[in-house]
């Protein structure tokens, strides 16, 4: 029987995660799994890459049979909105299986990220797997050694194969710097599969000072409908009309402030706005004194210090 290596257990925001476009406000339940591809890719350039490092040799092995139920203890506790099977390319797991468990003990959303960095994962996803997953966040990243984003044919392939399955998703480009022409790539792609409406997470790794922030946002307003640029003190983080360019939804690190929409809509040009679950209409300040707009992280055994938000 398979065993799964739980690495970490998180509790934080929506917003403290980049999928907070399509189920603005809200909690989120994360489950760090340690696979393979962690280790294939010398994971380091986000949060789950620092959690799982200090579980090193420390990941807690439990039965995929025992981990709905876990998961179900654990829920009712911390009374989450949604539950994300965290890590690297966790769906390409044999998890059918407790993917029906956990839609069977939970209400919650389910969401899982993808990275789609080797063939022998690609070839593992099917149709079943999908039926289980709410949402999926789909990260990129640019080499170490370049920012540029330049999508491998398996890559591309995934993620082409994703978006005619029309699952709601969320695409993450990690870069170095603020530089639209290193998005050209991954943009045109959107553009090729007409799916500019999918909202795309820039986050930009080396950017202290705010170069190139202004220019990027208005070159990709041209190109995307809906961004959002993490990038520390100078982020850009609400959402905008597409339409209009009028905000509606607005946000501070980690925190949903305002959303203003009117049955779904623009209040000022009526333009359709895609949230598909607002949980809430602001974080309840309940969620900000307990989060702290983070996700605040725990070892299955023992407690992990909280890794920082994007």
């Amino acid at each position: 029987m398979q065993e799964l290596e739980l690495t970490g257990i998180g509790y934080g925001t929506l917003e403290a995660i980049p999928i907070y476009h399509l189920m603005p406000g809200g909690t989120v339940l994360r489950l760090l799994l340690r696979t393979k591809y962690t280790l294939d890719l010398n994971c380091e350039w986000a949060e789950i890459c620092w959690i799982d490092r200090l579980s090193s040799g420390r990941g807690f092995k439990l039965n995929v049979n025992r981990l709905p139920s876990l998961m179900a203890s654990i829920f009712r506790t911390a009374r989450a909105d949604t539950i994300l099977i965290d890590g690297i390319d966790t769906l390409c797991l044999d998890i059918l299986s407790t993917l029906k468990s956990l839609k069977s003990v939970s209400r919650a959303l389910l969401a899982v990220r993808l990275h789609g960095s080797t063939d022998e994962c690609i070839d593992t996803l099917g149709d079943l797997e999908l039926e289980y997953v709410d949402y999926i966040l789909f990260d990129y990243v640019a080499p170490i050694s370049s920012s540029v984003v330049d999508l491998s044919d398996k890559q591309l392939r995934l993620l082409e194969w994703l978006i005619e399955k029309h699952k709601p998703l969320e695409v993450v480009a990690y870069v170095n710097d603020a530089k639209y022409e290193y998005l050209i790539p991954l943009i045109e792609l959107l553009k090729s599969l007409d799916s500019t409406s999918t909202p795309m997470h820039i986050i930009i790794r080396n950017n202290e000072l705010g170069v190139g922030i202004s220019d990027l946002k208005n070159r990709l307003s041209k190109s995307l409908e809906y961004f959002y640029i993490h990038a520390g003190i100078y982020s850009e983080l609400d959402t905008y009309c597409p339409k209009c360019r009028s905000p509606v939804a607005s946000r501070s690190p980690g925190v949903l402030r305002s959303i203003n929409v009117k049955e779904g809509r623009c209040p000022i040009c009526g333009n359709s706005i895609p949230f598909r679950s607002l949980i809430y209409n602001r974080t309840p300040r309940h969620i900000i004194t307990v989060t702290r707009g983070e996700t605040r992280w725990y070892h299955p055994a023992e407690r992990i210090p909280p890794g920082y938000s994007y």
